[in-house]
């Protein structure tokens, strides 16, 4: 590694601190060429040369995350705030994990803690972190699973009351049981879908049967009483048409309508039917379940709230940087990245065909009046200055 001249020299480092920097290194190229089982080798060299680097810790829970090994990511992460409980990024990629791992109370918690580690260093939040966001999710999912109203329906604009409503005046002897298996529900111009609230369940866990008015979910899991709900639908559907998956927060079930019109609700209550049409606009505003959140118009409205939000000195130049690579290609996102990083930052290129044929570490530029250097001193070539 390099360092320039005129800055004050650091203690002399043991070989195995300079070799797993290296490692290090070679691990974050390989991250930006989306290379993460390279890169994940690389972190775990660097660790096994300098078992107590965080930054290696939490760059390889970087790398498992992105290739969907999220208990992995967990692990590096909890070993990075072990060994600094101050480590902002650590925590963040905790609380990422454990959102994966849909441990959510875990992940707010995580959340809230790294913010307040970033707000009390007074440094301006990275790119892609934004916090609120994310605490905004967690706090969101675990509302969701603490809801016991089953179901929540959603019906298009313009449609009235459910008609399960029709009958609200006949109150039964007593409250009928809740059903076992809790459900939601959301319906575009020509299909419904209903999600099952049923976490981790195995495909043949799992049955789903679609008739013409009739949808049948049983669930038999191991170590757990079987569960079963029927739906007498509200209209028609072709069974031939529909579907169902199992993922791993729920399965969704999508039945294909016989008519492109409004349902009025899921299922048949028995009231009268009234058949409403569907705006043309309906399929793109359907969002899914009953939620009245609007994740986009809530990020429309905070993006709005930066940009009003006018920096001043280094921190406008910074927002300058931030804004031209939220709005690049992927190709020079690539090549400001490899070129910043690999240059020691004196060179931010948009040029891919440039920089994917440069070697900034041989070609090296440094600052009038600097130069180049390793630890020992001895100085390294440099880019000859353009006369």
């Amino acid at each position: 590694r390099a360092i320039f001249s005129g800055f004050s020299t650091p203690p002399p480092l043991a070989m195995s601190v300079m070799d797993a920097a290296e490692c290090l290194a070679a691990a974050s190229d390989l991250i930006l060429d989306d290379d993460f089982e390279g890169a994940v080798e690389q972190f775990t060299l660097a660790l096994e040369i300098e078992p107590g680097m965080i930054r290696a810790f939490t760059g390889r829970s970087t790398a498992l995350q992105k290739l969907g090994r999220h208990t992995e990511a967990l692990q590096d992460a909890n070993k990075a705030i072990a060994l600094d409980g101050s480590c902002e990024v650590a925590f963040f990629r905790k609380g990422t994990a454990c959102f994966e791992l849909e441990e959510y109370e875990t992940a707010l918690a995580a959340f809230t803690k790294g913010q307040s580690l970033l707000k009390s260093s007074g440094k301006a939040e990275p790119r892609g972190r934004n916090y609120d966001r994310w605490i905004r999710k967690c706090e969101t999912e675990i509302e969701d699973d603490e809801d016991e109203l089953v179901p929540e329906n959603m019906v298009g604009s313009g449609a009235g009351e459910p008609a399960a409503a029709a009958a609200a005046d006949v109150q039964p002897p007593a409250a009928p049981p809740r059903p076992s298996i809790k459900y939601q529900h959301y319906q575009t111009a020509g299909h419904v879908v209903v999600a099952i609230m049923e976490k981790k369940l195995k495909k043949d866990e799992v049955s789903v049967e679609i008739e013409d008015r009739v949808c049948v979910v049983r669930i038999s899991r191991e170590g757990s009483e079987p569960a079963s709900l029927t739906l007498h639908l509200w209209d028609s559907v072709v069974p031939a048409e529909s579907s169902f998956v199992v993922l791993s927060t729920k399965v969704e079930i999508k039945l294909k309508k016989v008519g492109d019109f409004q349902w009025d609700d899921l299922v048949n209550s028995g009231a009268a039917r009234v058949v409403t049409a569907v705006p043309s606009s309906s399929a793109a505003s359907a969002t899914p379940y009953a939620s009245k959140r609007d994740w986009n118009q809530v990020d429309k409205a905070m993006q709005e709230e930066l940009e009003k939000e006018k920096p001043e000195g280094e921190e406008a130049l910074n927002e300058l940087f931030r804004s031209i690579y939220s709005k690049a290609s992927e190709e020079t996102r690539r090549a400001m990245n490899k070129s910043f990083q690999t240059s020691g930052g004196t060179v931010l290129s948009t040029n891919w065909d440039e920089v994917a044929t440069s070697d900034y570490e041989k070609e090296r530029q440094a600052p009038n009046g600097m130069e180049w250097k390793t630890w020992e001193g001895k100085k390294l070539p440099m880019k000859e200055e353009d006369k």
